[in-house]
C-alpha cells in the first residue's frame, strides 16, 4: 500500500469527521456543565494556582445574559451566590468543585490564545459564522478532542492489525452517535478518552520497544486523563490489564509484577495525578466522596434536576448493551469478539490483542453498569476497544463471499447513514443523552 494512499486515506478521514462536527462552532452552549467548566476556566485565568485554595467552585459567578446579543457572558461578582448558582438549575454549590481541572486549564489557555470579542461567551442561540468566532476558544477542545480520538484509534487499530483495520475503526468513532454528541458538546468525554487512548498506545509501545521512556510517558497520559475526568483512573486498571497479558508466557510471575515497566508506569501515574486527587478528596471529604456515582437517587434529588436523574437512575442494568447496538449494529461483531474471546474460540495469531480488548471492553461496561446512573457518553472511554474489535471480525467475514461482501458493505453503509442521523438529531435537539426510543419514549 502506498504512502499516497496512506495520507489520503488520513485526509478523508478528517474531513469526514470534519462535516459532521462543523457545527458546534455555530450552535448555542448551554448545558450546565458547558457553564461549569467555562466558569472555573475564568476563576483559573483570574486567580492562577491559587484558585486551588479556596476559589475552585461556582460561587461570585455571574452569568450576563442581555450584555451580549445572542450569547451569554461568564464574569466574576462580588456576590457570593451570584447568578449562575442562583438562576441556572443543576449548577453545584459546593465549596469545591468535583469536575477535575484540566478541561478548564486547557479553555483558559485557549481563551488567551484566541482572543474574543465577548470575554468567556457561549451562544445561547445558533449563531453565524461571524458571530461564532467568539465561542471558537471553548469549541476547539471537545473538537480537537474528538478528531485526535478518531486519528489515534486508526493508530491503535494499524498498530495492533493493520492498516484497513485501523481506517475503518476509525470511521466507526467518526460516526458515533455518543462521540457526535460529546464532541457538540464543552465537555470533557473526549478528553478523558483522547489521553487514557494515548497512555494504551505508549504502554504497548513500551513492551514492543522495552523503553522505560514510553511506561514514563504512558503514566503521565493516565494522570491527565485523571485529571480530565474521574472516570480516568478505569485506565489504570485496563493498563495492568495489558501489561498482564501481552506479558511473556515463560517469565516468572514476580517477575510480572515487578516489571520496571510497569512501576515506572504506576509511579508517573501517581505523581501526575496525586496533586489533584489529593485536593480533590481533602476538600471533598475523603473517599466518601467516591460513593457519589454508586448513591442511590432519593439522596440526590435536592441538587441535581430531578427530570433528568429519574431517566438516567431508572435504566436498566442493560441499558448500556442495548444502547451500542441501538446506536451501531456494526457493533455486533465486536460483541461477537469479546463472545469468543470469553469461550477462547479465536484461532488466530492474534490471540493476545484480541483478549486485551476484550477485558478493556468488559472492565469498562462491568464498573459503568455498577452505577446508578448510566449515561452513553460514560462509554466513550470503551469505544476505541469495541470499535477495533468490531472493524476486526465485520472484516472476517466480509471476505467470505462476492454475495456476502456486498451485503455486508450495504449494511455498513445503513449503519453509518443512522448512526449520523442518531447523533445529530441529538445534537440538534439539545439533547443530553441518546435515548433508545422504544425502551425510553
Amino acid at each position: 500500500m502506498s504512502r499516497k494512499y496512506k495520507i489520503l486515506s488520513c485526509l478523508a478521514l478528517i474531513l469526514i469527521f470534519s462535516l459532521l462536527r462543523i457545527h458546534t462552532f455555530t450552535l448555542s452552549h448551554t448545558n450546565n456543565d458547558e457553564l461549569i467548566y467555562v466558569s472555573l476556566a475564568k476563576k483559573i485565568q483570574s486567580y492562577g494556582l491559587t484558585t486551588f485554595q479556596g476559589h475552585y467552585n461556582l460561587f461570585y459567578i455571574d452569568i450576563e445574559e442581555e450584555k451580549y446579543n445572542g450569547f451569554l457572558s461568564i464574569s466574576l461578582s462580588k456576590e457570593e451566590k451570584a447568578s449562575l448558582i442562583r438562576d441556572f438549575q443543576g449548577a453545584e454549590a459546593s465549596k469545591f468543585s468535583h469536575h477535575p481541572p484540566l478541561l478548564s486549564i486547557l479553555l483558559a489557555i485557549s481563551h488567551n490564545l484566541f482572543k474574543s470579542d465577548i470575554p468567556y461567551a457561549l451562544a445561547k442561540r445558533t449563531v453565524n459564522a461571524l458571530e461564532a468566532k467568539n465561542q471558537f476558544y471553548a469549541c476547539i477542545i471537545p473538537f480537537t478532542s474528538s478528531l485526535l480520538l478518531a486519528l489515534f484509534t486508526f493508530v491503535l487499530g494499524s498498530m495492533l492489525f493493520s492498516f484497513r483495520l485501523g481506517i475503518l475503526a476509525s470511521l466507526l468513532i467518526i460516526f458515533n452517535p455518543t462521540d457526535l454528541l460529546t464532541a457538540h458538546k464543552i465537555w470533557a468525554d473526549d478528553l478523558v478518552s483522547l489521553f487514557g487512548l494515548l497512555s494504551i498506545i505508549s504502554y504497548e509501545l513500551s513492551i514492543r520497544k522495552y523503553k522505560l521512556i514510553y511506561s514514563l510517558l504512558a503514566g503521565v497520559l493516565s494522570g491527565l486523563s485523571i485529571m480530565s475526568k474521574m472516570s480516568g483512573v478505569i485506565f489504570i486498571l485496563v493498563v495492568i490489564v495489558l501489561h498482564f497479558i501481552e506479558a511473556r508466557p515463560k517469565e516468572k510471575k514476580y517477575k510480572i509484577i515487578f516489571d520496571k515497566r510497569l512501576i515506572v508506569f504506576l509511579i508517573s501515574v501517581i505523581l501526575t495525578s496525586m496533586p489533584w486527587l489529593y485536593l480533590f478528596l481533602k476538600n471533598q471529604g475523603g473517599l466518601k466522596v467516591l460513593y457519589w456515582g454508586f448513591e442511590p437517587i432519593t439522596n440526590k434529588v435536592k441538587s441535581l434536576p430531578v427530570g433528568f436523574l429519574s431517566l438516567v437512575y431508572n435504566r436498566p442494568w442493560y441499558i448500556y448493551f442495548v444502547s451500542l447496538i441501538y446506536q451501531m449494529p456494526i457493533f455486533i461483531f465486536g460483541y461477537l469478539g469479546v463472545l469468543r474471546a470469553i469461550i477462547k474460540k479465536i484461532d488466530s495469531e492474534k490471540i493476545r490483542e484480541l483478549t486485551f480488548l476484550s477485558m478493556w471492553f468488559l472492565l469498562v461496561i462491568f464498573i459503568l453498569t455498577l452505577r446508578q446512573d448510566r449515561e452513553e457518553r460514560y462509554l466513550l472511554i470503551a469505544m476505541p476497544a469495541l470499535s477495533i474489535l468490531s472493524a476486526k471480525f465485520f472484516l472476517q467475514f466480509i471476505n467470505r463471499g462476492r454475495l456476502i461482501r456486498i451485503l455486508l458493505l450495504f449494511f455498513l453503509a445503513l449503519c453509518f447513514f443512522w448512526a449520523a442521523t442518531l447523533g445529530l438529531d441529538a445534537v440538534f435537539t439539545k439533547s443530553d443523552l441518546i435515548p433508545i426510543i422504544f425502551l425510553e419514549y
